[in-house]
């Protein structure tokens, strides 16, 4: 948005009949949008190239080129919706788990299963997995405090 009665300092509806102009014209870096106008004939350029989308009030609306960027979305699925200035609704397939844990500590890491259904047998094996996966991503003295717990619950999905 460029305010074009501040930039020449003049009122409102005197910066609208200096504007140059029309809405939809494409505009390169540098072009003159409004003036000449006083003593020093002031005059608004365009700060990059992009196209007039909106006059009135003393102001010109620009849409300015911009360059393309290519954001990875961390997790596989489609776009299925673009939000204007925040981003992107993707979908995809997941769960979501929720837990309380009552150690006056706050920690994250990397979700196992160990069981596919309540029925399923918990043995040492798939705690040694929990313990190997628990490694990967775990400072030592955190491994002491995680291998002194024991598993009390299974979490159905």
């Amino acid at each position: 948005m460029l305010d074009v009665s501040r930039g020449l300092g003049i009122p409102v509806p005197q910066a609208d009949k200096l504007v140059q102009r029309k809405v939809g014209e494409d505009i390169s870096q540098g072009d003159v949008i409004a003036g000449p106008v006083g003593i020093f004939q002031r005059i608004v350029r365009a700060p990059q190239d992009g196209r007039v989308v909106a006059l009135g009030n003393g102001q010109v609306l620009l849409e300015l080129e911009t360059t393309m960027l290519e954001l990875r979305a961390g997790i596989a699925g489609v776009v299925v919706e673009l939000v204007p200035d925040r981003g992107a609704i993707i979908e995809t397939q997941g769960a979501l788990l929720q837990g309380v844990w009552g150690n006056n500590l706050i920690e994250d890491g990397m979700l196992t299963v160990l069981a596919r259904s309540p029925e399923d047998e918990l043995t040492s094996n798939a705690w040694m997995s929990v313990k190997e996966a628990l490694s990967s991503w775990a400072a030592p003295a955190h491994m002491r405090k995680y291998s002194a717990l024991r598993l009390k619950c299974l979490c159905e999905l």
